[in-house]
């Protein structure tokens, strides 16, 4: 359940940290439910889904922010002229 909850709230709030922490109660989620200790592997599934793709898209947005640094200041650099 708790994987569920904290893959729904990093989409809202702290995505990187609640998306690491979704996966991480996912992984226990669904160790729980194969040694019978839990009902709910869907919600289980569920919660790590959405835990793996935000941080992937957090991953991903991260890159593209350092390829527009990184571009940015080579046209700064390669646009100056010498005077």
């Amino acid at each position: 359940m708790w994987s569920l909850v904290t893959g729904i709230l990093s989409w809202v709030v702290c995505p990187f940290v609640l998306g690491v922490v979704a996966i991480v109660t996912g992984n226990a989620s669904r160790k729980a439910v194969q040694e019978g200790l839990a009902n709910n592997p869907g919600s289980a599934t569920a919660g790590l889904v959405l835990g793996w793709i935000n941080v992937a898209l957090i991953g991903v947005a991260v890159l593209v922010w350092v390829a527009f640094l990184v571009l940015g200041v080579l046209g700064a650099a390669l646009s100056v002229t010498q005077v």
